[in-house]
């Protein structure tokens, strides 16, 4: 069997879940299984199901790219709430730009971070290892806990 879906075909279809075409009841999960005609000549075997799925989804999509909100790489000085009136590309360039940069940033944090124990805390090191501790994780966060004055060593 051929069907012939018009655009408001399409929709009463999917926010129903039903139409009728030539007498005949179509429901929405057995479209997919049908033979859709476009126009008199072009004739072709489609997953309307799945396109229409795929439309569900891109209005969605499309709704959620509309609606106001905020991010915290949108603060600035004009802008001190982050806010935005919906997500185009050059709102989402920039935020991805600024998420860039702030990996970049931590990246060079990391790299420069070279921490060493206090005195006291490497002294308690030697001390327990002078004792037959050997050298563990709990060792070195006693240690650390010694230079925080958290602990006596």
């Amino acid at each position: 069997m051929s069907i012939k879906l018009s655009k408001s075909d399409m929709k009463k279809l999917h926010s129903t879940g039903e139409i009728e075409i030539g007498g005949e009841k179509i429901t929405y999960d057995q479209v997919n299984e049908k033979k859709v005609e476009l126009d008199d000549k072009t004739k072709f075997q489609l997953d309307l199901k799945h396109l229409l799925d795929k439309h569900v989804v891109k209005e969605m999509a499309e709704e959620v790219m509309k609606q106001k909100g905020y991010s915290k790489f949108l603060v600035s000085k004009d802008n001190p709430k982050g806010e935005t009136s919906g997500l185009d590309d050059k709102t989402l360039s920039k935020i991805l730009m600024r998420i860039g940069s702030k990996v970049e940033e931590t990246i060079q944090l990391g790299e420069n971070l070279n921490e060493e124990l206090c005195a006291k805390g490497k002294a308690y090191i030697r001390k327990r290892k002078a004792a037959g501790e050997k050298s563990s994780a709990y060792l070195s966060g006693r240690a650390v806990k010694v230079c925080k004055g958290q602990m006596k060593g």
